[in-house]
């Protein structure tokens, strides 16, 4: 939830609803719907329907849940606010995962929620959002503090969030399973250098095995989703 700011609420809200999982977002739809403040204008369950949909219909915001995206979050986001509209883009999380929530503020999200907040507090937050506030769930303010700008960012800093994007990918395939050959199919290079990043990844991580990898990875929230898992592999067959 937002500290207390002298703003405008808007009479009403367009929202375009992004999740891999369409019962979610019909539940969502039904439970926004609830307030004859606010028009769901679509449910779509990819990250380039979202983006689609978002060029095509322009709403006022666009709900996303974090596990949708497949790629580096804030490169998502920059997407969003490329387009020539007023689009602000917020996030639906499970959890407090700390990695995905400083990737949502470096990209200088709208709004980073949790899915187990109250419909009432969402719609709140949903309209102060809309009215140019940044908002961030009540729950995750331990994590969160407040720049010079008076912008959001994140109190700690992850090791991971030091590596570059492609560096990430690589740590988030073999946390999951994937084999040096599967993720070498995957990123459309070699193996010799997907084994090479590994070597490095492990030794400036100080870890020794995949295991700690994928348990370090895990609660840093750079384990994939079963959906993103399921694209990935898809390209290993």
């Amino acid at each position: 939830m937002s500290e207390s700011v002298c703003t405008t609420i808007p009479a009403s809200l367009s929202v375009l609803i992004a999740s891999p999982q369409l019962l979610f977002a019909e539940a969502m739809a039904s439970a926004l719907a609830s307030d004859d403040r606010i028009t769901v204008i679509g449910c779509c369950s990819t990250a380039e329907a979202a983006r689609r949909l978002t060029s095509e219909r322009a709403p006022d915001l666009l709900l996303i849940e974090v596990s949708l995206i497949s790629t580096d979050i804030s490169e998502f986001i920059y997407a969003i606010q490329r387009f020539p509209m007023t689009t602000r883009a917020v996030l639906l999380a499970e959890n407090d995962s700390d990695v995905l929530l400083q990737q949502a503020l470096l990209a200088r999200v709208s709004g980073y929620l949790l899915k187990s907040e109250s419909i009432t507090t969402l719609l709140r937050e949903l309209f102060e959002i809309a009215a140019g506030v940044q908002v961030v769930s009540r729950s995750l303010h331990d994590l969160i503090r407040r720049d010079h700008d008076g912008q959001w960012v994140s109190v700690q800093s992850s090791p991971l969030l030091e590596f570059n994007e492609f560096q990430q990918k690589i740590v988030r395939l073999l946390a999951q399973g994937c084999s040096v050959k599967e993720i070498s199919k995957i990123l459309g290079i070699t193996a010799k250098a997907v084994d090479s990043q590994k070597y490095r990844i492990m030794r400036r991580l100080d870890i020794h095995d995949r295991v700690h990898l994928a348990h370090f990875a895990s609660r840093h929230g750079f384990v994939m989703t079963e959906n993103q898992e399921s694209a990935a592999l898809s390209n290993c067959g």
